[in-house]
């Protein structure tokens, strides 16, 4: 049976060291779904900073026979200790419907303008407008992130 595993989380509440979260996140899922790590045959994906800190991230597990049109999916949101059972809102099952299950044909993604013809000029402007809004927070993120360097270096040298 094919399913589809959504997870909502804060990029701080993923066990491990930055780096190390993906990885940590994709075992986590396997091990509450089926009680094992994350193998060759889940396709894992990850949408958001997963490795910047307190930054809102999806992560999406495909477990089945790639090419699948019906996979049965569950949302969670990661609370840093456990997975709490969320309901798939019609917006999150319209937007899987744009990502292949199992990651199948996934190898390069549309142009702007393929993706306008296919699904037209509001959700097109809405695509544009998420993109916009995640490299303004990967700038934040950022900025955030080199002040703390800078920090520990004036703290280090005291």
């Amino acid at each position: 049976m094919a399913r589809r595993i959504v997870v909502r989380c804060q990029s701080h509440s993923i066990p491990g060291t930055p780096v190390q979260r993906k990885d940590a996140m994709a075992n986590l899922i396997c091990q509450h779904e089926w009680n094992r790590n994350s193998n060759q045959d889940d396709f894992f994906t990850c949408l958001g900073r997963y490795d910047a800190e307190n930054v809102k991230c999806y992560f999406l597990l495909d477990s089945g026979s790639v090419g699948s049109h019906t996979p049965d999916v569950t949302l969670y949101k990661w609370d840093g200790k456990r997975f709490e059972p969320k309901q798939v809102y019609p917006a999150v099952a319209r937007y899987l419907e744009h990502i292949p299950f199992g990651g199948e044909g996934t190898g390069q993604g549309l142009s702007d303008e393929e993706y306008l013809s296919k699904y037209g000029r509001k959700e097109f402007e809405g695509m544009v407008l998420q993109r916009s809004e995640q490299e303004q927070r990967r700038r934040v993120a950022g900025d955030c992130t080199a002040k703390v360097e800078t920090l520990q270096q004036d703290v280090e040298t005291l």
